[in-house]
């Protein structure tokens, strides 16, 4: 699996912003307190239901939860199914920790 540091991913967000595919899988309650600026709500649970939205966007897909589980059974999902996914290491909890915004 691969991953991506919180310091990576906030380059990479400076550097691509819009073009880049960033989907957080934690519950709609979790994502309204706070979330990436640009990601978007796909809760772990209906990931399935979209996995053809996904492969229709060429390109690496970024995945974010809490802490790193919930997005790492997201990125299994997303690779067995032929996309280039990506784990946040440590989640949102890493991305904060390091100062970087949650809107």
């Amino acid at each position: 699996m691969k991953n991506i540091t919180p310091q990576e991913l906030n380059a990479l967000l400076r550097r691509g912003g819009d073009a880049i595919t960033l989907i957080d899988v934690r519950t709609p309650e979790e994502y309204s307190a706070g979330h990436i600026a640009g990601s978007r709500n796909i809760p772990l649970n209906l990931i399935s239901g979209a996995l053809a939205e996904l492969k229709n966007n060429a390109g690496t897909v970024y995945v974010n939860c809490a802490a790193g589980g919930r997005s790492m059974q997201a990125c299994e999902i997303l690779t067995q199914n032929g996309i280039d996914a990506v784990n946040l290491v440590g989640g949102i909890t890493a991305w904060a920790s390091e100062g970087f915004e949650i809107v």
